[in-house]
């Protein structure tokens, strides 16, 4: 299947970059459309949602902590959730973060934060997810931002690390031709998997980093 991100960074222009006080003022499509948070339907926000969940929990631990770097709404959490686990989003879109907590107002451990996962303090957590966030960030060196990103990951991760990333992509996204990727990852013997199965220029890439130091 060819399935592509959309751009979530146009968000920037369609909303005011400031949070919505006001809950009756949220329109659906902020509070429920894919395409918002990166997805051009909502069956393809869910198969990625679910593919990711799955090898998450091929990791049997009690109560787990994630952080989901470019949350958007926080809307993974609902996809992944078991009783007792505790979620953490990063988000730097001010009108998404105050739907997202909205949206999930009555949920347990949720917790969605505006701030920049590059740059900004983060909780230790034993999972992280970045799924399709750098596709959309622009940047003129993608492999700088993936090799930074995980960086930011390694040092507050205990577990797994999953990134699910454009193989090639011709678009105006970012790629991250998986005939390249080795070079980009830490020296040393890091367990690691890539998973086609679903897309043919998707793939998730999964980080298998406990007891690994950078």
């Amino acid at each position: 299947m060819v399935s592509k991100f959309t751009n979530k960074m146009k968000l920037e222009d369609l909303l005011p970059n400031k949070p919505i006080a006001v809950e009756s003022q949220f329109p659906d499509y902020l509070i429920n459309d894919p395409q918002i948070v990166g997805y051009p339907d909502l069956d393809m926000q869910r198969q990625i949602y679910e593919w990711v969940g799955n090898k998450l929990y091929e990791t049997d631990l009690h109560n787990p902590t994630i952080k989901d770097f470019g949350a958007g709404r926080g809307d993974f959490w609902k996809a992944f959730y078991r009783s007792n686990d505790i979620y953490y989003g990063y988000e730097i879109l001010p009108n998404l973060v105050e739907c997202g907590k909205y949206k999930y107002k009555d949920a347990i451990d949720f917790h969605l934060y505006c701030k920049d996962f590059m740059t900004e303090p983060l909780m230790v957590s034993n999972f992280t997810v970045c799924i399709g966030t750098l596709n959309s960030i622009p940047t003129s060196n993608p492999w700088q931002l993936f090799e930074d990103t995980l960086r930011r990951a390694m040092e507050t991760t205990t577990d797994k690390i999953i990134f699910v990333l454009n193989d090639n992509n011709e678009h105006g996204f970012n790629s991250f031709p998986i005939s390249q990727l080795q070079r980009h990852l830490p020296m040393g013997n890091l367990p690691m998997e890539i998973n086609m199965e679903l897309f043919e220029d998707i793939y998730m890439l999964t980080l298998h980093v406990g007891g690994f130091k950078l």
